[in-house]
C-alpha cells in the first residue's frame, strides 16, 4: 500500500555509496546526479522539493535491479550551474559520499542533493509494489536507468518521520531549498 500524500524518488546508486549512507545515517551526506557523459539536471526531484518539504529517495543498487534496498531523505537539491551552488560548494564537497567511500570524483556533476537518515531496508521493496505517480501503475521491475517518482510505501512512513526529525536537528543550509 502506498501513501498517496508523500512522493518519493527511486534511483540507482553504487553499492559502496549505499553502504556509506547506512553508516552515516545521522549525518548529512552529499549525493550526486549527472556525472556520466551528457547527463541532464535531475529536474523532477528538485520540482518535488518545491511542493513538499522533503524528498525521500529510495535507492536501488546498480548491481541489482528490480527492488529498493535503501532510503534517505533530502531537504536540499542544487544544480551545479545555479547561483545558489557557488556559496555552498565547499560545504557540499566536504560531505560528498565519494569522500567517505574513498573514491575519486570529478566536476561533471549536474545536480547535488544532500541526504540524511540513510537506512538499509530490512526487507527490500520490489518495484512492482511501488506506484508510479505519473501513471498510477506499478513501477516496471526492469527499470535500469534514470529515476522515477513514486508514492512512498506505507511501510516507510515511520522511517520518513524519523528522518525528518534528524534533518531538522542537523540544520542544513537552506539557500532556496531547490533550484
Amino acid at each position: 500500500m502506498a501513501n498517496p500524500g508523500i512522493q518519493a524518488v527511486v534511483l540507482p546508486v553504487f553499492d559502496k555509496y549505499l553502504d556509506v549512507l547506512s553508516q552515516r545515517t545521522g549525518e548529512l551526506t552529499t549525493m550526486i546526479w549527472g556525472w556520466q557523459g551528457e547527463a541532464r539536471r535531475v529536474r523532477a526531484p528538485a520540482s518535488l522539493l518545491r511542493r513538499q518539504r522533503y524528498v525521500p529517495f529510495l535507492f536501488r543498487s546498480l548491481e541489482a535491479a528490480g527492488q529498493v534496498t535503501h532510503a534517505a531523505l533530502s531537504g536540499l537539491i542544487l544544480h551545479r550551474d545555479s547561483a545558489q551552488y557557488r556559496p555552498l560548494a565547499t560545504w557540499l564537497d566536504q560531505r560528498r559520499v565519494e569522500r567517505f567511500a574513498g573514491s575519486k570524483w570529478g566536476d561533471r556533476t549536474t545536480t547535488l542533493y544532500v541526504v540524511t537518515g540513510g537506512h538499509k531496508l530490512p526487507t527490500p521493496v520490489p518495484f512492482q509494489s511501488l506506484t508510479l505517480v505519473s501513471e498510477g501503475r506499478p513501477l516496471t521491475p526492469g527499470m535500469l536507468r534514470g529515476y522515477a517518482t513514486v508514492f512512498l510505501p506505507d511501510s516507510l512512513v515511520s522511517w520518513y518521520q524519523t528522518a525528518i526529525a534528524a534533518w531538522d536537528r542537523l540544520g542544513a543550509p537552506q539557500p532556496a531549498r531547490a533550484v
